[in-house]
């Protein structure tokens, strides 16, 4: 298909290190069932001007993984097509959605304030930057990292997965029922730290916040850095 396209360069991703390396000519094929795959996908290859192959774990790979394994359940005839439709799912439902009594997940109130989300979210929806040099810097620098989903904006953690972005009173409810309801009440800072990341949230200042947090005589009295500095 990237052939028919006209594509000249190409990166390759795979999570077969055993395939990866064979085409790479690092490991020799030995299996006679799969020699004339390597020869066809070699063939393919040279068509490219630029190709780069790559190994990348399969619990990186989950999606074109799906894909592959959907594909060898299908079984067409030589002409016949199918169209696959392909989906986003959150793993978190959106706030309306959550079943307080049985969900296993923080309840978390919008605010229409402004926040440290906003000049991503301009940015991302409108292509304007503010104006400070500085700070138009920053801004698009890190933007490659965050996504706008149905005007709700989204940071890719290094894991792969995106994180709701949260700031002001919303910080707060999550540190507040992350510590004392779902994640226990006595999660050290860290601990509460990588719990809210794990349940899908995000802000720029949470370590620092959750680490205050716990050391504070009276947690619930807390107010976190982002709910000041918007």
């Amino acid at each position: 298909m990237a052939l028919e396209m006209g594509i000249l360069e190409m990166e390759v991703y795979g999570d077969s290190k055993l395939v990866i390396n064979q085409l790479l000519n690092v490991y020799e094929v030995n299996k006679d069932d799969l020699v004339p795959f390597f020869r066809q996908a070699s063939h393919l290859l040279k068509g490219f001007e630029s190709v780069t192959l790559n190994h990348i774990p399969r619990k990186e790979n989950r999606m074109a993984d799906a894909l592959a394994n959907l594909a060898t359940t299908l079984v067409l005839s030589e002409g016949e097509m199918t169209n696959i439709s392909v989906c986003n799912r959150w793993v978190l439902p959106s706030v309306d959605t959550f079943d307080h009594e049985d969900s296993d997940a923080i309840t978390i109130a919008t605010t229409n304030e402004k926040h440290w989300r906003t000049p991503l979210v301009v940015y991302l929806k409108h292509d304007k930057l503010p104006d400070d040099t500085r700070h138009k810097t920053e801004v698009r620098r890190s933007s490659s990292h965050f996504i706008l989903y149905k005007d709700v904006l989204y940071r890719r953690s290094f894991e792969g997965t995106y994180q709701r972005c949260l700031s002001g009173e919303e910080v707060l409810e999550a540190m507040i029922e992350t510590h004392s309801g779902v994640g226990g009440a006595h999660q050290s800072g860290p601990k509460l730290h990588f719990r809210i990341k794990r349940m899908g949230y995000y802000w720029q200042t949470m370590l620092k916040d959750c680490l205050e947090y716990m050391k504070n005589a009276n947690p619930a009295n807390y107010m976190p850095t982002s709910f000041t500095n918007h």
